[in-house]
Formats: C-alpha cells, sequence, structure tokens
C-alpha cells in the first residue's frame, strides 16, 4: 500500500513515484503530478517519476511541459521505452510527425512489445498521409493489445483514405464494442456503409438508437445531432434533419461530418442555383476539413432524388475524386 509506505516513511521518493503511477493509471493527472513532484523532490535522479509526471502532463494536453519531463527522463534512464512512446505522442500533438516516429521507433527497439509506441507511431503516418504504413502499424498495436478501441478506430480511419470501407466499417464497429460510451465509433460504422443506393429503415431505427443514447460532452451531443438529422432525413422529414445537422455544425465548426450531411440534405430540400451552389460548397467544406472522400458515396442517392443536382454538381465531384 502507498499510502502506508508514504505514512510510515515520507522520505521514500519511490513510494510517491509509485503512488503516482497508480494516480496516472487512473487518469488523476493532477494527483499524479502532485506525487511525482514531491518523489523528484526527494531524489532527482528518479528516472521513472519525471517519466510518469510527463504522462500526466500529456493526459493534460500540456505537451511542452510532457516534452521536458520526457527529455529528463531519457537524460537519466535512455532505456526509457515509455519515455519515448510518451514523448513521441506529445510531439505527435504538436504536428512533429518525423520527431514522433523516430522516438516510437527508439521505444520499438528497446521494447518491442510496447503497443502504445506502434499506435502513436501509425497516428503520425496517418496524419502524414502513409496509410499503408498507419494500417501496419495500428495491426502490430492491436495483435499486442487486442483490446485498443483507439487503434481500432483510427486503422479504420486509414482504410477510408484507402478507399476500402468495408475494412473501415469493420474496424469501427470493433473499435463501437470495445468502447460503448464513444458514439463516434457507432456513427463512423454506420456512415462508413452507406452505398450508392439509399438505405433501410434499419439504418434509420439505429441511428435513432444512438440519437437516444445520455451524452456527456459537446462532441458526443455532435454526433446525437448528426444521427438524429439523417434518421429524419430517411424518414422524409428533411427540414428537421437539417435543422439537427445546423445544430451539429454550431457545436463542432471544425469537424466534417455536419458539413457533408448540410449539404446532402441542402441538396434535397431547396432548389434553385444559389441555394445548389451553397450545398456544395457545405461539401466541399467537408472536405476540406479531411474528409475521406470515400465517405461522398451517399451524393449517389441523388441520382435518383435530384438528377438534375446530380448531373450537374455532384458526379463531377465524384468523378474528381474516383469513388
Amino acid at each position: 500500500d502507498y499510502n502506508q509506505a508514504i505514512t510510515l516513511d515520507s522520505t521514500q521518493a519511490q513510494a510517491y513515484a509509485n503512488r503516482g503511477l497508480a494516480y496516472l493509471n487512473l487518469k488523476d493527472y493532477p494527483q499524479a503530478i502532485a506525487d511525482c513532484d514531491q518523489a523528484i523532490a526527494l531524489d532527482p535522479t528518479l528516472a521513472q517519476a519525471y517519466a510518469n509526471r510527463g504522462a500526466a502532463y500529456l493526459g493534460l494536453k500540456h505537451y511542452q511541459q510532457a516534452i521536458a519531463d520526457c527529455d529528463q527522463a531519457i537524460a537519466l534512464d535512455p532505456t526509457l521505452a515509455q519515455a519515448y512512446s510518451n514523448r513521441g505522442a506529445a510531439y505527435l500533438n504538436v504536428q512533429d510527425y518525423p520527431q514522433a516516429i523516430a522516438d516510437c521507433d527508439r521505444a520499438i527497439a528497446l521494447d518491442p512489445s510496447l503497443a502504445l509506441a506502434y499506435s502513436n507511431r501509425g497516428a503520425a503516418y496517418r496524419r502524414q498521409g502513409n496509410y499503408q504504413q498507419a494500417i501496419a502499424d495500428y495491426s502490430q498495436a492491436i495483435a499486442l493489445n487486442p483490446t485498443d478501441a483507439d487503434a481500432y478506430f483510427y486503422r479504420g480511419i486509414a482504410s477510408l483514405w484507402l478507399k476500402d470501407a468495408q475494412q473501415a466499417a469493420a474496424d469501427f464497429r470493433q473499435a463501437a464494442r470495445l468502447d460503448q460510451d464513444d458514439l463516434n465509433r457507432a456513427w463512423m460504422a454506420v456512415w462508413a456503409e452507406l452505398g450508392k443506393e439509399q438505405p433501410s429503415m434499419e439504418v434509420s431505427a439505429l441511428l435513432e438508437a444512438l440519437a437516444r443514447r445520455e451524452t456527456h460532452s459537446n462532441f458526443q451531443q455532435y454526433i446525437v445531432h448528426l444521427c438524429t438529422g439523417v434518421s429524419l432525413s430517411l424518414h422524409g422529414k428533411v427540414k428537421e434533419g437539417l435543422a439537427a445537422v445546423e445544430q451539429a455544425i454550431l457545436l463542432e465548426p471544425d469537424d466534417y461530418d455536419g458539413y457533408f450531411w448540410k449539404g446532402v440534405l441542402s441538396a434535397y430540400y431547396y432548389r434553385g442555383a444559389r441555394h445548389e451552389q451553397e450545398a456544395m460548397e457545405a461539401i466541399e467544406q467537408a472536405l476540406r476539413n479531411d474528409m475521406p472522400p470515400i465517405l461522398l458515396r451517399p451524393l449517389y442517392w441523388l441520382e435518383r432524388d435530384r438528377p438534375e443536382f446530380f448531373a450537374r454538381y455532384a458526379k463531377p465531384l465524384l468523378a474528381r475524386y474516383g469513388v
């Protein structure tokens, strides 16, 4: 018991470091930092305390502080694989992808069983557009840790960029099974399977079920609005669906989902050249926000329902991206 050890001897740096690690694993990052601070004050040579504090700063998204602590941990003990992996994750989040990859390479060389290092490196490759290498790293992370929902989800995202929607949907479904609190995983599993033909009412029912789920964040509420909007539109309530999608955009204006579905539903609801151009601008905004082009496939629904719009706007866009 770390508390008991500290009570018996408050000068035990290792006891504070160990308790800090326990708090880190519980994602109580402020308490983890406080314990690591105490451990470092008692023993400034304790590399693991710096590594643990760096991981806690990473959890708080204080990336420069995380890098500084990992630097110190590595200086004291160059064999700490976790410190390299965590520093790689911090570099990933400040968009220094070559350094992130280099750190993950070193972490893997020191500990080939470190699943998170493969996942972090996969994320760096994905953000560089090297999707094949990203998939290889995510696959290795999954082999080492089959319960890693993030690795499945982001392997799915990489697969979308390679236009493998079937594999992406399978990964999103598995991610959703592993992390049932994250609505985005289930939403993406539905979207990845939407093809050229309009979906059945079973899809609408699934979206309605997702929309009824309890949410605890703006992003989760964003997904609820999206599911509501698409489901309503499938029932012919396009105006109401469009309003729900526009509410989603207000919550997450930098994401791509809302803009794409706003474009699709606007094309259904509005008539006239100005409105049609606005619909296409929303879809183009989704692509500028890094939407994988394979997700454009629901535009084919317009071929039957809005043939003139499809021929004038949607078909050339689909051809441009080879969808």
